[in-house]
């Protein structure tokens, strides 16, 4: 047999063996986890900003990205919102709703460190997402905040609800 063939059937050997394959979009341990890491995140970030309402909605005010007024009904809101994200993600009720919600929020913290890191340039020179720490804004916000995204979307996408109460219920009134 020639060198040439030897090369062939080597290659074709390798070709044929089986590939290990890591499928994260249809893995339920990683949506399992990112539900954990993602709920997680939503309600200790929303509840820190519960005991300071109206610094949270000053911090938001403070970013110059919407009208006053918006601004402050939205920095009003959105930590009890946070909380309730988070509760459903961690339980895993309301799945789809909740990582709609969760994207919607996860954007519009993207839009906002965005416009204040590389547009508006205001004074705002910490992020406001949790109170109490003096956490300095900077590009590593907008790394994490995409990591969340992409979370956040693959709990979206995912069709299998391992440990989650959407599950439980789904199946129960399947049954009766």
């Amino acid at each position: 047999m020639t060198m040439t063939m030897q090369v062939v059937n080597m290659a074709t050997q390798e070709m044929n063996k089986p590939v290990l394959k890591i499928d994260i979009l249809g893995n339920t341990k990683f949506t399992f986890a990112f539900r954990l890491l993602l709920g997680t995140t939503f309600l200790v970030f929303g509840a820190s900003k519960l005991f300071d309402l109206t610094g949270f909605a000053d911090t938001v005010v403070d970013y110059r990205i919407l009208p006053e007024a918006l601004a402050r009904a939205y920095g009003l809101a959105l930590p009890a919102v946070e909380v309730v994200v988070g509760i459903c993600l961690i339980s895993g009720l309301f799945l789809r709703f909740a990582a709609i919600a969760a994207i919607l929020i996860i954007a519009s913290l993207i839009a906002g460190t965005t416009g204040n890191l590389y547009w508006s340039k205001t004074t705002v020179k910490t992020c406001g997402c949790l109170r109490g720490l003096d956490w300095q804004l900077g590009t590593g916000h907008l790394v994490a905040q995409f990591f969340m995204l992409i979370m956040a979307a693959q709990i979206l996408l995912h069709k299998g609800e391992f440990l989650s109460l959407d599950s439980k219920i789904l199946k129960r009134t399947s049954i009766g």
